[in-house]
Parts: C-alpha cells; sequence; structure tokens
C-alpha cells in the first residue's frame, strides 16, 4: 500500500489535497488504474476477491439506484452535496458509492468548487464502507 500511495502522491500534483484513504484491510492488494498529474484512479481488493473498494479524483456520472437503492446527501467532509447511494438495499454488502468536492484547488476546470472525489465498492458493509471512507487525509 505504500508503494501506491508513494506512486499517487508523486505524480497527482495537480489537486490539493490529494486525500487517500488509510482503512484499508492489511492483506489486501492495489492496483493502480490510472494516473497522471491531474487524476488517479485505484482498486483495492481482497485476498478472497469478494470486496474491493476503488477511489479516484473524478467527475463522476454513475447510474441512478435500483428499485431498492437509496440515496442520501451526507455532507460529507462538509459538502452538502456529496452523495452517497446504495444500488441494492436488500444486499448487506452490495455496491455502494459516495461523491464530493473536497474544498481545495484542482488544476481541471469542471465549474464545481475543490477537487471531485468518488469513492465505490462491492463486497462491504456499510459500516466497512464508511471505515475507508472516514479514514481519508492528506
Amino acid at each position: 500500500m505504500a508503494d501506491t500511495n508513494a506512486l499517487i502522491k508523486a505524480t497527482v500534483t495537480g489537486a490539493h489535497p490529494l486525500l487517500l484513504p488509510t482503512a484499508i484491510p492489511a492483506g489486501w492488494t492495489a492496483v493502480v488504474n490510472e494516473v497522471n498529474p491531474s487524476f488517479f484512479n485505484v482498486r483495492y481488493t481482497s485476498p478472497d476477491r469478494f470486496g474491493s473498494v476503488s477511489f479516484a479524483i473524478e467527475v463522476p456520472n454513475p447510474p441512478p439506484p435500483g428499485a431498492h437503492g437509496t440515496q442520501a446527501h451526507p455532507n460529507f467532509h462538509g459538502d452538502r452535496h456529496s452523495m452517497y447511494q446504495v444500488d441494492d438495499t436488500t444486499q448487506s454488502t452490495g455496491q455502494r458509492w459516495l461523491m464530493w468536492n473536497e474544498p481545495g484547488t484542482w488544476s481541471m476546470a469542471n465549474g464545481l468548487p475543490g477537487v471531485p472525489y468518488f469513492m465505490w465498492s462491492t463486497g462491504l458493509s456499510d459500516s466497512d464502507f464508511w471505515a475507508v471512507a472516514s479514514s481519508m487525509h492528506t
């Protein structure tokens, strides 16, 4: 995990603050799918490959929730427009995601304040998802 974080920190110079999760469980692997001065996308996967959480700087466009899904605006990191979605509440470890704009500066103009972060997972419970989300720091 340290190598992944070091690569992202060394490459992504156009986003301030640069946040990364610190509560990824031991034994999980990380794959950096994209990294450049303005963006990154990393996926962390459990040893049994059942659970995964991805984290990125990007302007997301996720689909709406399914018939049993929910959406909420948790005011995450002070962003009153942040959005948290569970695609199917009948699945305790189903897909869920969180998007928010972190106060700061970003080298890509998108018309929104701050840095656009996006986190999504499969195989994580609600409490596990929020443990990772709450661990974001520079």
